[in-house]
């Protein structure tokens, strides 16, 4: 794995550490009724799915545990599509996909 990559599966592993410490605490409600709290989890995503879309072809091939596309689909989705964003999904997405994110990604870093 090259530095590039690196970086960019850091970004990705801090940036969920990030948008699941926005969530510690909260509740899909609080994410519906306060606007910083709901914006807050949708960058970190965004900025998972704008790293996961840079990391080079070798290290997405080799590591199927990390659903590559279905990362940068919702980065395209939340950030083209930003009338429509279910905060649900984010919720869901933040509390039950994203621990798992990080330990493949921690995986992957600690390889190296």
């Amino acid at each position: 794995m090259n530095e590039r990559d690196r970086a960019y599966l850091q970004d990705m592993l801090d940036a969920a550490r990030e948008a699941i410490s926005f969530a510690e605490g909260q509740s899909l409600s609080a994410l519906g009724s306060d606007r910083k709290l709901a914006l807050a989890p949708v960058q970190e995503m965004a900025i998972i799915g704008e790293a996961a879309g840079r990391v080079s072809r070798e290290v997405t091939q080799q590591a199927t545990g990390i659903p590559w596309p279905q990362i940068v689909s919702m980065r395209n989705r939340l950030i083209h599509g930003y009338r429509e964003v279910d905060f649900e999904v984010v919720w869901k997405t933040v509390t039950g996909d994203l621990p798992a994110l990080m330990a493949e990604l921690k995986r992957l870093l600690d390889a190296e």
